[in-house]
């Protein structure tokens, strides 16, 4: 090509070594990777330049964008896609919107901002299930001891799976973005669920009064769960500026009543010599450090928040408050088998759950939050909710070329460029 010019610049070391060992002459080893910087160079160019192609479709005439590296399909910068779509500090690597489901499944193999959100809790469920199901054989876990440790276990799944499919469908449209979600927060809720149920029922100091009040508690914890995901809903059409803070704010009940036994249990341990496991101890206190990581990166939207641009695609805030969620429940899946084993024979004296006090309570709470995502998807499509960045119409809620709310004059994959006016 015209732009790989021949260049007698020297070359730095670590790539003389290199042409070195393919034997390149010194001349042509300069020419090579002053044509590689060019072809960089343009290739950034072109990510940037906007939309590339101009293409009709049903509805008119739309701007298609830039071709991504990996799948062929198009991403987009920020100013090319719906305000609700856009997330804070990313300004690059969007998809298109009001996509079919095969384009959503496509998309799980292109570089955009949202593909390592979806791989970042996919892979671990599929690493967690073969793995839950070899625990399962040394764990009778049609036990009641075990009941807490199931309910745990489905958790983990569940806020896994929930999340992988919100990711992965989070483009098909306003409606099935927003019910998606809210799906989302219902799997949050089943983990924190999980975790409390367990944590009352196998973490509490021995020397507890609480065991005799373990189901008003579990009802209470319950409940907790599901106020949460009724306010992590409700934040997708309130409270637009703060609502990371108030999806934060509104799990905080549920974990504080989640770690208040092993706490306690700490507690007794530093005062008393009891209820140590030691084997576990220094993975608790990690596991903590953890859950604190997460919501960190959750509200803070650090690093992107700092350098707006640079971290688009990965490593950003979602993808790490992914990477450190998972990592708190595989370490988390690791520990309470082996407390629970320990424990098993003083517990069996204290706690006594049964599929009345402790799996039909956790069944009822998924259904409810189920049933409250159904009830809100239904004021979402008769208009009387609306999600930030949408227009009031039922038409803008269910997707099409008209969805953005300000029309944009450089297009993108859901507007059309404005109509001249006619003379």
């Amino acid at each position: 090509p015209p732009f790989c010019i021949k260049s007698s610049t020297r070359v730095p070391g670590s790539r003389a070594l290199l042409c070195s060992v393919v034997d390149i002459g010194p001349q042509r080893c300069a020419t090579l990777f002053n044509c590689l910087g060019s072809l960089t160079i343009l290739a950034s160019m072109k990510r940037e330049s906007g939309p590339q192609n101009v293409v009709d479709t049903p509805n008119g005439t739309a701007v298609d964008g830039p071709k991504s590296w990996l799948g062929g399909l198009p991403t987009y910068p920020r100013s090319q896609v719906p305000p609700a779509y856009r997330e804070p500090f990313i300004m690059s690597g969007y998809r298109k919107t009001n996509i079919s489901l095969s384009e959503c499944l496509a998309y799980t193999l292109v570089w955009h901002n949202d593909v390592c959100n979806f791989w970042s809790h996919f892979l671990p469920l599929l690493v967690w299930l073969p793995w839950l199901c070899l625990l399962s054989l040394t764990h009778h876990l049609s036990q009641p001891f075990y009941y807490p440790l199931l309910c745990f276990w489905f958790g983990s799944c569940a806020y896994a799976l929930f999340s992988s499919i919100a990711h992965l469908f989070g483009a098909k449209s306003h409606l099935v973005r927003n019910v998606c979600f809210m799906a989302d927060y219902i799997g949050i809720t089943i983990i924190y669920a999980g975790g409390g149920l367990y944590n009352l029922h196998h973490q509490l100091p021995l020397s507890s009064s609480l065991y005799d009040y373990l189901f008003p508690l579990v009802c209470l914890h319950l409940l907790a769960c599901v106020v949460a995901a009724l306010f992590g809903s409700l934040s997708r059409f309130f409270w637009f500026r703060q609502r990371f803070l108030v999806r934060a704010l509104a799990f905080f009940p549920a974990y504080v009543i989640c770690i208040t036994p092993f706490t306690l249990r700490m507690l007794s341990c530093a005062s008393t010599g009891q209820d140590c496991i030691w084997p576990t101890f220094h993975l608790h206190f990690l596991s903590i450090l953890l859950t604190w990581i997460v919501v960190f990166f959750f509200v803070s939207k650090i690093p992107e928040r700092l350098a707006p641009g640079r971290f688009d695609i990965f490593p950003h805030s979602h993808t790490l408050f992914h990477i450190s969620a998972v990592a708190l429940t595989t370490m988390q899946m690791y520990i309470f088998p082996q407390d629970s084993e320990i424990r098993k024979t003083q517990l069996l004296e204290k706690v006594s759950p049964s599929f009345m006090t402790l799996i039909l309570p956790f069944l009822v709470m998924i259904c409810v939050g189920l049933v409250l995502v159904l009830f809100l998807a239904f004021l979402l499509m008769r208009g009387v909710l609306v999600p930030h960045g949408v227009g009031s119409t039922l038409s803008s809620l269910h997707g099409g070329p008209h969805t953005v709310d300000t029309p944009s004059t450089n297009g993108g994959p859901c507007c059309i460029p404005p109509l001249k006016k006619q003379q």
